[in-house]
């Protein structure tokens, strides 16, 4: 199938959040595949002027009714237009509503989804029918201790909620008569680079995973490449972290560890941004690094605290930003960059690279101009993510 004319795009990939969304364009463009990142899923896609376009749904955080409901409609979207492919983009720990969104995207084009939830570069990886971390089955996992989002079941189809194939590794999928969605047994990136070749001579033009197979969709699909821009930082780091997730709450240990200045936002600070010790998170950028983060919490969080704290923090990192334009932000969680997108009137953002597995580097266009920018999701990258960050702005070349 060939994209109808006025709509370049060639294939659309639909993200349940922000951080996720460009985790997998990044996949594409650090292989010459011109990728847009949408940060309202209102974006109209004919207008995307690229060969990819990463839409982001927000909907990690609906009910399983609207999730579906969001997705199918900007799928069916998708093939009124003629986009040739699509790829459902899902958490690498199916946090979030994976089974309702991948069923609306099969049935939104009524055909065949090749559903890999391996990320080989993290170590999470679907044996059998269940999805480990780092060994461990998912359940038992720190994303069984999400604050937001928990996962309570390890085997796939308990995740999910609705009927699949599983494909055990090394093997074709038996395709049947009627639409179906196949999940594929995988860990290692020989095992993604395998699924993709196997799938396309079966012409499946549907697919989802997260990033790790999103790496080799060129394998599956004929994608165009053109050289892409690089990336231009700004010397000094500024840290602003909403996510609560444990992998984070190491990454800020390790960093404080290692001397970074750190401040921990309260109620006050984030009610009232006036409120800040400016000149000390000046201070600190001058040497090279500052910590913003909010307060972790003990158990499960609700969603109106959540959006709050999220929309507190994207108004102080809109301030800061505006205020050091020597900084380059690191926006941690997907809530915390979508709300600092919002406030500082970003529409669209550019993937590029990545400095480690899940942290990207990027530009966002913003009516001031473009701002390079290092994005994650909470659940992400390695511990001494922010110091090997701040080592790379050092850097004279990039």
């Amino acid at each position: 199938m060939n994209a109808a004319p006025g709509s370049p795009v060639r294939l659309l990939l639909l993200a349940d959040d922000l951080t996720g969304a460009l985790d997998s364009g990044a996949a594409l463009s650090q292989q010459g595949i011109e990728t847009l990142v949408a940060v309202e899923r209102d974006f109209p896609l004919a207008a995307a002027g690229a060969d990819a376009l990463v839409l982001n749904l927000e909907s990690r955080h609906l009910p399983p009714k609207e999730a579906y409901g969001r997705c199918f409609a900007a799928a069916r979207q998708a093939r009124r237009l003629g986009i040739p492919f699509a790829y459902k983009k899902t958490d690498s720990a199916l946090r979030g509503n994976p089974g309702p969104e991948l069923c609306a995207l099969r049935d939104a084009f009524g055909q065949n989804l090749a559903f890999v939830p391996a990320f080989p570069a993290m170590n999470r990886y679907l044996r059998g029918s269940t999805l480990f971390i780092e060994g461990v089955p998912v359940a038992e996992s720190p994303f069984g201790r999400d604050p937001f989002n928990p996962v309570t079941h390890s085997a796939l189809p308990d995740i999910l909620g609705c009927e699949l194939t599983l494909v055990p590794s090394g093997q074709a999928p038996k395709i049947g008569r009627f639409p179906a969605l196949y999940a594929f047994e995988g860990k290692t990136r020989a095992d993604l680079a395998a699924i993709a070749r196997r799938l396309r001579p079966l012409d499946f033009s549907l697919a989802a995973g997260c990033a790790g197979f999103a790496e080799f969709l060129p394998l599956l699909w004929d994608l165009p490449t053109k050289a892409l821009p690089g990336f231009r930082p700004l010397p000094q780091l500024l840290v602003l972290c909403g996510s609560l997730n444990e992998f984070s709450l190491g990454q800020l240990g390790f960093a404080e560890r290692a001397g970074a200045f750190s401040l921990t936002l309260g109620e006050r600070e984030l009610e009232n941004p006036a409120l800040l010790p400016l000149a000390q998170i000046e201070k600190a950028l001058r040497s090279g690094c500052a910590i913003l983060r909010t307060q972790a919490v003990a158990g499960p969080v609700c969603e109106a605290r959540r959006a709050a704290t999220a929309e507190a923090l994207g108004r102080i990192a809109a301030l800061l930003i505006a205020q050091n334009p020597a900084a380059t932000p690191f926006l941690i969680g997907g809530d915390t960059l979508l709300a600092a997108m919002r406030a500082m009137r970003c529409q669209t953002l550019q993937p590029l690279s990545t400095l480690a597995p899940g942290v990207v580097l990027c530009h966002a266009q913003t009516p001031a101009g473009q701002l390079p920018l290092l994005t994650k999701s909470g659940g992400l990258g390695p511990v001494d993510v922010i110091p090997r960050a701040a080592a790379f702005l050092s850097q004279p070349q990039h």
